[in-house]
């Protein structure tokens, strides 16, 4: 049904016999309202399927001045917080081992009036790190000054995770393929496993059947950590089954495995938030050092757990 035009004002003469009327078609305004709320609709949820945010700051004042709703969502951030976040506070997000090469080439960025690429990680409230990628374009005004920068943030964890489960798999096959023993072959697949799941320190628990307990065979860590002593104490400790997580994880208990014979029973992965703290959450070892996550692996050359 077609719209009436709207009748927005009027006014008399006085002592005249004669009105004024103000009249406007609302039509194309009303449909053009509509059009832009659908679009923006459609590219809120186009956001939130790839996960790709959209944003806006200003090197002149140093704020942010636009954030989608979906780079709250990639932050870990409430939307309806009231206020845009400050760069500081980006920047104390940041992975501190990307932090200060990140910031460094966003300030070269601002200073050359550049494109900016940036691929960097960031530590979620509650210490989940993610993968994230964003581009970031320099708008100018008719002098060449410096306005703004536009662009986006994609979050790409999974992305990030899967390239490296791939190189992990390929680096792994080819020290086995060089390996005479799977003794021989060890350090090397702990050091890379390490290294492409972006972790700071592993150990190999190596299965003793005759004692029915869990020793540390090997254990490799980055230069960036410092844990000896809790890599003393863990190269020193030895789990029976259902003792420690490392037990609890290969023996009989209930909480972390389906009970089995010997010492090795569900042979999946098991994960700890912090196992250095908490009934459900017991160390490896006793020591200085405080993990992130813990997570446990099964070993299985020929599909038998020793380790």
């Amino acid at each position: 049904m077609a719209q009436e035009p709207r009748l927005d004002g009027a006014a008399s003469f006085e002592g005249e016999n004669q009105d004024v009327a103000f009249v406007f078609d609302l039509k194309e305004r009303k449909g053009s309202e509509q059009a832009w709320r659908q679009g923006e609709a459609y590219l809120a949820e186009a956001q939130r399927l790839t996960r790709t945010g959209s944003w806006a700051f200003s090197p002149v004042t140093g704020k942010v001045t636009y954030w989608s709703d979906e780079m709250f969502r990639i932050y870990g951030m409430d939307a309806r917080r009231g206020s845009l976040p400050t760069y500081d506070e980006m920047a104390r997000l940041l992975h501190p081992e990307d932090r200060d090469r990140t910031n460094e080439a966003v300030q070269n960025a601002f200073r050359d009036k550049a494109e900016m690429v940036l691929d960097f990680r960031h530590v979620m409230a509650d210490g989940t790190v993610t993968h994230l990628h964003s581009i970031g374009h320099p708008v100018l005004d008719k002098t060449g000054a410096l306005i703004e920068y536009c662009g986006t943030l994609v979050d790409v964890t999974e992305r990030r995770h899967a390239e490296h489960r791939l190189l992990m798999q390929y680096r792994v096959t080819r020290i086995l393929a060089d390996a005479a023993t799977v003794e021989e072959a060890t350090t090397k697949i702990l050091q890379t496993m390490c290294e492409c799941l972006g972790w700071h320190l592993g150990a190999v628990w190596r299965i003793d059947p005759k004692a029915g307990v869990l020793r540390c065979e090997d254990l490799w860590r980055t230069s960036s950590v410092e844990a000896v002593q809790f890599e003393t104490a863990t190269r020193t400790s030895i789990f029976g089954s259902g003792s420690g997580l490392p037990g609890r994880a290969g023996g009989h208990g209930e909480e972390y495995a389906r009970p089995a014979p010997r010492v090795c029973a569900k042979p999946v992965p098991h994960w700890a938030g912090d196992a250095l703290s908490g009934s459900r959450r017991r160390p490896f070892a006793t020591g200085s050092w405080h993990a992130g996550q813990e997570n446990l692996t099964p070993f299985l050359p020929g599909n038998q757990p020793v380790g």
